[in-house]
């Protein structure tokens, strides 16, 4: 048995309870969230932090810390003290989107370690629902005979690579509209302003429901939770099309291998939880697979590899 094996059997172990008082830590861990109140990740970061106070047995706390698609928060956590009292949950994108694209990145990729895969959220390629378009061979169709607009929550976002990885694979002819958030963006492509969308599936269900959008193709291997009846970009025809969005817990890289392996555990643990898994699946997210550190460190390896080459395509880029 190894020695990273041994010690995350070790920390599995001490947490395969709830915490004794005898085990209660009156030290405080921060869980920054990078992305905005009430989002996706925010919502699902509470839920998971809710389990770690009792699996930990010591206070946890959420904070926010928005900014510069996610860096702002990101930088803060890479900065502090490698104690594993300030882990960051963050979207792949500052990860792995934000160094390719940014000019400038006020951390390293190697600034932060991955502790363990959360979850994953899907996108669909979406469009109004009163555009005419029923299947993703329409939308093919009119991209490839001009022009179309698609909508996304910003320059260099998830849905803007999501949308330049849809025409590289189809040909068609996309005119990328960047808005100040997913939210105006579903409400961008509610109202007709733009053609089309590759968003996030969470973000878009309440104008599926009420039939003002409608989902084409899930950007994924597999169907939506969200969406069942809706085929994947892989069932059409187009299995390089996944534009699926991690969820990661990291740590800054020098945090000891015992603290990691008790956060790794702590949070696996939270997400074998039926009650977790249920919550967060009942939003469109994903925690259904491996959510060690070793899925998460590989999960994010190949998304920077898949995206490297999009993005430079694409010449993405922002000043």
């Amino acid at each position: 048995m190894n020695r990273r094996l041994a010690i995350f059997l070790v920390a599995a172990l001490s947490i395969s309870g709830l915490a004794s008082a005898a085990d209660r830590d009156d030290r405080v861990t921060a869980v920054v969230v990078n992305m905005t109140a009430g989002g996706p990740l925010d919502v699902a970061s509470r839920i998971v932090a809710e389990k770690l106070r009792a699996l930990l047995g010591q206070p946890v706390v959420v904070i926010n810390k928005v900014g510069v698609s996610g860096n702002v928060g990101a930088n803060e956590v890479a900065k502090s003290a490698p104690d594993g009292l300030t882990v960051l949950f963050t979207t792949d994108a500052p990860v792995a989107i934000n160094p390719l694209i940014f000019a400038s990145v006020p951390f390293k990729t190697e600034d932060l370690k991955p502790v363990a895969l959360i979850g994953s959220v899907q996108s669909a390629v979406s469009v109004n629902a009163g555009s005419g378009m029923q299947r993703l061979g329409d939308l093919v169709k009119q991209g490839k005979a001009g022009p179309m607009t698609f909508s996304s929550s910003g320059m260099g976002s998830p849905a803007h690579v999501g949308s330049a990885m849809l025409a590289q694979s189809t040909g068609i002819q996309v005119i990328h509209v960047p808005y100040k958030g997913g939210g105006p963006a579903a409400l961008a492509l509610e109202a007709g302003e733009v053609n089309a969308g590759v968003l996030a599936t969470p973000g878009i269900r309440a104008f599926v429901k009420d039939g003002r959008i409608r989902p084409l193709a899930i950007t994924s291997a597999r169907r939506s939770s969200l969406f069942p009846d809706v085929a994947t970009t892989a069932e059409l025809g187009y299995p390089d099309i996944q534009a699926d969005l991690l969820f990661l817990a990291m740590v800054p890289p020098k945090t000891p291998p015992a603290t990691v392996a008790k956060l790794e555990a702590a949070i696996t643990a939270a997400l074998a939880d039926a009650s977790v898994k249920d919550r967060l699946s009942g939003l469109g997210i994903d925690a259904s697979g491996p959510s060690n550190a070793a899925a998460a460190a590989s999960a994010l390896e190949l998304l920077r590899a898949r995206l490297a080459k999009i993005v430079k395509q694409a010449d993405i880029k922002v000043e």
